[in-house]
């Protein structure tokens, strides 16, 4: 690579790792601020904006997949879905009851849908095979800014006052809008540019024959690309239904007092959680890393220390130490984020690139879309009553079926090129190597 390459190489990971930072400051200021939205909108439970939110997500992912791969192209989807996300999380300040706050999680789903998906395909197509994975993983790590910055947003200027909680969703839409400022220098991938007339040309056809849609999903369900999307489809689904009260509920845990019920002042909750997304952002560095150097049969197992981990946050009690309880949000971070590290590597390696993002957007769209807003919705009311046991057994048996199912695929993507499985003897070589 030139100097003028790795410079661009750093410029777009930080555009899209910015992207995620602004999805997971706007995904998880909802948990944080929990105390104040309860209070102004007299409600006991995040269920019914969580589920909307996870739903919104799911049909942006799928969406904006198809208008990424059939007519926009990658960089101004990756520019609207920013864009979008920073006028959503915005309003969701203006919100004046409950049934509007929850529509605008809605529509803020939609876009982070697209936004977290978007990211994923134009940095895999922009970047050498031999790092691809690595930089992929990073830029995941955004989830943990975007963490840090929940909690000190909802600590500063989320105040016990009427406008303390909307300030937090002011910083969050500022936030997003620098981000956009970043990306207006973004290329075009160079993937897209060479198959772009001829997709958009087929489209048209497609279109005449009301048939693109169809086309385009049953690809992932023929030959080489079958038995990857089933196995990817369920354990994906597996992942995401035990993610969800990571990301809307963990501060909950603490604010009931865990399993002792002995609560801890808010600025050590705020200290304990900077640990959990210090925890993210180290997964982030080692998963694609690991999957660049030693290969992704190996690197998806790492998942399975969530297990011990999980049982670390669940029995022992949160007031003996502000610095332990850093310490086991620290480990319980890097165990779930190494599964999100290993995501946005692996799934855009499966896919050609002529359906890339539609395929990746409509795993997205049942496994998040479905499975995760479900959890989100059914864990909600088992927060309000502090019946923590299923959430944490389901978390751990989520993550097992995750790591153990995708090695069992047994599909290597170290070193390899993008659209790799268009040949069967690379299918078979995968799988061998």
């Amino acid at each position: 690579m030139s100097y003028n390459d790795k410079f661009y190489s750093i410029i777009l990971l930080i555009a899209v790792f910015g992207g995620w930072a602004a999805v997971g400051l706007d995904v998880t200021l909802t948990g944080f601020l929990a105390p104040q939205l309860y209070s102004t909108f007299r409600v006991s439970s995040l269920s019914e904006p969580s589920l909307l939110f996870g739903i919104g997500d799911g049909i942006g992912a799928f969406i904006f997949g198809l208008i990424n791969d059939r007519l926009w192209g990658r960089k101004l989807t990756f520019m609207m879905t920013i864009l979008g996300t920073m006028i959503m999380t915005g309003l969701s300040a203006t919100s004046i009851n409950w049934a509007m706050y929850s529509s605008i999680r809605f529509l803020a789903g939609i876009f982070t849908g697209g936004e977290m998906t978007a990211g994923w395909v134009i940095l895999a197509e922009s970047i050498p095979n031999n790092i691809r994975s690595t930089f992929l993983s990073i830029s995941q790590g955004g989830i943990s800014l975007g963490y840090a910055l929940a909690a000190v947003f909802s600590g500063t200027f989320a105040s016990a006052t009427a406008l303390g909680w909307r300030w937090a969703y002011i910083g969050s839409a500022l936030f997003a809008l620098i981000i956009f400022g970043i990306r207006v220098g973004i290329r075009e991938s160079p993937y897209w540019q060479k198959v772009a007339s001829t997709i958009k040309n087929e489209f048209q056809k497609e279109l005449a024959e009301k048939a693109s849609n169809r086309q385009a999903i049953s690809e992932m369900f023929k030959r080489q690309y079958l038995f990857p999307t089933v196995l990817i489809l369920v354990t994906f689904a597996f992942m995401m239904f035990a993610t969800s009260p990571k990301d809307f509920y963990y501060p909950s845990w603490y604010y009931q007092g865990g399993i002792t019920g002995v609560s801890i002042s808010a600025s050590a909750i705020t200290f304990a959680f900077i640990g959990f997304a210090i925890g993210q952002f180290v997964a982030n560095l080692v998963e694609g890393f690991i999957m660049d150097k030693i290969g992704a049969r190996k690197a998806v197992l790492i998942p399975l220390g969530l297990i011990p981990a999980v049982l670390l946050m669940w029995f022992i009690p949160i007031n003996i130490s502000v610095y332990l309880d850093f310490t086991i949000l620290f480990i319980v971070a890097f165990f779930f984020q190494t599964a999100w590290g290993f995501m946005p590597a692996y799934l855009p390696a499966v896919y050609p690139t002529r359906i890339r993002h539609t395929a990746v957007g409509l795993v997205w769209a049942i496994t998040y879309g479905v499975f995760y807003s479900l959890s989100a919705y059914i864990f909600g009311g088992l927060v309000s009553v502090h019946n923590w046991a299923p959430i944490f057994i389901s978390q751990m048996i989520g993550y097992a079926v995750f790591a153990i199912g995708l090695a069992l695929l047994g599909l290597e993507i170290k070193g390899k090129s993008l659209d790799f499985l268009e040949s069967q003897k690379e299918v078979q070589k995968s799988r061998t190597e």
